[in-house]
């Protein structure tokens, strides 16, 4: 088999490959709808677990001057 001959398999090869794999994977995407739902109820989830933070802060042991600062702090630079 020759050099011309090798690389066009080669390359016949790996285009149906490519295709292939195209066909397979290409169903996967979502649109701007499904999206933005998406980062809706990421935010909801946000959220909610940031409620459950507070909640634990405000019930635990800590001196109250701490969780005062805990919950007053805004997560912005010091």
């Amino acid at each position: 088999m020759t050099f011309l001959e090798t690389a066009l398999i080669a390359l016949v090869a790996s285009t149906f490959s490519g295709l292939v794999v195209k066909h397979f994977t290409g169903k996967g995407k979502v649109d701007c709808e499904d999206c933005d739902k998406r980062h809706e109820k990421d935010n909801e989830d946000h959220a909610r677990m940031m409620r459950m933070l507070r909640s634990l802060i405000t019930h635990s042991t800590m001196p109250a001057d701490k969780k005062e600062a805990i919950l007053n702090d805004n997560g912005g630079p010091k």
